[in-house]
């Protein structure tokens, strides 16, 4: 992503992410050991925190930010791509859940104008990294979020019943000013790939969810 952030995609091997334990040894495999990881309690929302020293751990929130150098941002999920955001500039790092109804909901461009509005970040200067989710071959909807999907986001993104919600978030964060070239997208389906953690593909129930984890941490 950038010389100047540590970012990771963990996967199954690794362990769920919800283990407090998977996710110390992780971070101790990269050498972050000294690292406090920041993580949520992702709940399908478009709310954004700042992470300072009052932050209260697995807030019910679905996005963090800080300039903090101590800390490793965690996004957990399974299905739901965690996207990395980095402004190389104002030295701010960021994470977010975006789930479908985050992101018809617009947590990107919330994350976005935070950023703006609290660091003076420039779109164009910041760099984003989509990790894997559910792809289009996978991800469906019913009737009236499809149409949501299709009136918002154009047809190239809706398939039949079947959504992108990768190339969304990419639209999004290009529609705000962020630069094509800036935004990477880890072009796999967790559903069909079995190196990660999936809600679906793994048929797991509400309450009993393993996650892989989003991480990024400043260098």
């Amino acid at each position: 992503m950038h010389p100047d952030v540590h970012t990771f995609f963990t996967t199954i091997q690794d362990g769920p992410m919800k283990i407090k334990k998977n996710l110390r040894r992780f971070l101790k495999e990269q050498g972050l050991s000294d690292r406090e990881d920041i993580s949520m309690k992702e709940v399908h929302s478009t709310k954004i925190v700042i992470v300072d020293d009052g932050y209260v751990n697995r807030s019910e929130v679905d996005g963090l930010i800080t300039t903090r150098r101590d800390v490793a941002l965690v996004a957990k999920a399974a299905d739901c791509p965690p996207i990395l955001f980095f402004d190389p500039v104002k030295k701010v790092i960021a994470v977010a859940h975006c789930g479908w109804r985050g992101t018809f909901g617009g947590i990107v461009q919330n994350m976005i104008h935070h950023l703006m509005n609290y660091f003076g970040s420039s779109p164009e200067d910041i760099i984003v990294l989509i990790g894997p989710g559910i792809g289009i071959c996978c991800f469906q909807l019913g009737p009236k979020d499809i149409d949501f999907a299709r009136t918002n986001f154009g047809e190239n993104f809706v398939r039949g019943n079947y959504v992108d919600l990768q190339m969304i978030n990419r639209k999004q964060l290009m529609d705000l000013g962020v630069k094509s070239h800036n935004i990477k997208v880890k072009r796999v389906c967790t559903c069909c790939n079995k190196n990660y953690y999936s809600y679906q593909g793994m048929n797991m129930v509400v309450g009993s969810i393993d996650h892989f984890a989003g991480i990024i941490a400043l260098r």
